[in-house]
């Protein structure tokens, strides 16, 4: 997938017969319902940090799917999402805890049978708005893109935190502009 795709539409590659491996990019955020529908020979799929939504029946029917990464600990699962799949590991990036907290609708039996292997947990650091361990004008960019509405982020996520560098509960263009000041030196995010 580009790097600049945000959301992957509903059934936008439903019945991919010949679809196997698939790279999702950071940036991504909602993977509509059905997106990846009866997709037969799809096996594994990573969802990185920035994917906050996957939207009821996603992966649905794809019967070669036995192995998921979870990469953000708040993540929403639609129902249904991978019903009907050979889900047999999820990797999740996050405690237990973090794990039922997640609002999942799930009414198949795929996530609820599925062995989960819990990684260590992102620590989230104010300003790292990419999850790449360091503070950059990328950053910047991403905080910027939210504040006027391009992006979305969860006001209950982790990567709030993330965005809200000024701690005023909004992420605006002030937010922005003190990351940015960070990556060029002129700010100390260990003093937010």
């Amino acid at each position: 997938m580009e790097e600049d795709v945000e959301n992957i539409s509903q059934y936008a590659f439903c019945n991919c017969p010949e679809l196997k491996s698939l790279t999702l990019s950071e940036g991504l955020i909602t993977i509509g319902g059905d997106a990846f529908e009866k997709c037969p020979k799809l096996e594994r799929v990573t969802f990185p940090a920035s994917v906050q939504q996957i939207e009821g029946g996603a992966f649905a029917r794809c019967e070669a799917l036995t192995e998921i990464t979870v990469e953000n600990p708040d993540i929403v699962i639609g129902e249904w999402a991978f019903a009907s799949t050979g889900l047999k590991t999820v990797y999740f990036r996050g405690s237990e805890e973090q794990w039922k907290k997640i609002v999942k609708k799930e009414e198949s039996s795929a996530l609820k049978n599925a062995e989960v292997v819990y990684l260590d947990p992102i620590p989230v650091k104010p300003g790292d708005t990419d999850r790449d361990g360091t503070v950059t004008a990328a950053d910047a960019r991403l905080a910027l893109r939210t504040a006027v509405g391009l992006r979305s982020v969860l006001s209950y996520s982790t990567d709030f935190q993330r965005y809200d560098v000024d701690h005023d509960r909004t992420i605006t263009a002030a937010d922005a502009r003190l990351i940015l000041r960070a990556a060029v030196g002129l700010e100390d995010p260990q003093a937010w």
